[in-house]
C-alpha cells in the first residue's frame, strides 16, 4: 500500500475517532440530563454505547424519512399540478418534526434492545427535542 493510501486511512481513522470522542462527551452530558428526568444506566460505557447506537439508528431513520417526505411532496405537487416550493419556515418545521420523530424512534429502539439502560418516554422526548432544535439552529448559523 502506498504512502498516500496510508495517510488517507490515518486521516479517516482520526476523523472517526474525533467523531466518537465528541459523541462520548455529548452522551455524558445528555445522559446526566436524562438521569435527572428518570433514566437509569449501569455504567458510563453502556451510556456511551446507548448514544452511539441511537445516533446510528436515528441517522438511518432520518435519511429514510427525508426520502419519503421528498417523494410525498413531489407526488402532492404532481397530483395537484402545482409547481410551488415549500417556504423556508415550513420546510424547517418539517425537518425539525422529522428529526424529533426519528430520534425518538431510534432512542426507543435502542432502549428496548439494551438491558443495561432504561429510559422512559420523558427523557427520550426531551433530549430528542433539544437535539432537533440544536441541529436546526446550527444548520441556520452555517448558511
Amino acid at each position: 500500500m502506498g504512502e498516500k493510501k496510508k495517510n488517507q486511512w490515518m486521516i479517516l481513522g482520526l476523523r472517526f475517532g474525533l467523531f466518537l470522542s465528541a459523541l462520548a462527551v455529548m452522551a455524558v452530558f445528555a445522559g446526566s440530563f436524562m438521569k435527572i428526568l428518570g433514566m437509569t444506566y449501569d455504567g458510563i460505557g453502556s451510556l456511551i454505547l446507548f448514544f452511539v447506537a441511537a445516533s446510528v439508528i436515528g441517522y438511518i431513520l432520518n435519511l429514510a424519512a427525508g426520502v419519503l417526505i421528498g417523494l410525498f411532496y413531489a407526488g402532492f405537487c404532481t397530483y395537484f399540478r402545482q409547481d410551488t416550493e415549500l417556504n423556508p419556515v415550513s420546510g424547517q418545521a418539517v425537518l425539525v418534526f422529522t428529526d424529533i420523530l426519528t430520534s425518538v424512534l431510534g432512542f426507543l429502539l435502542v432502549d428496548e434492545c439494551m438491558d443495561s439502560v432504561s429510559a422512559g418516554m420523558l427523557p427520550i422526548a426531551t433530549v430528542s427535542i433539544l437535539f432537533a432544535f440544536a441541529t436546526a439552529f446550527l444548520g441556520e448559523t452555517q448558511r
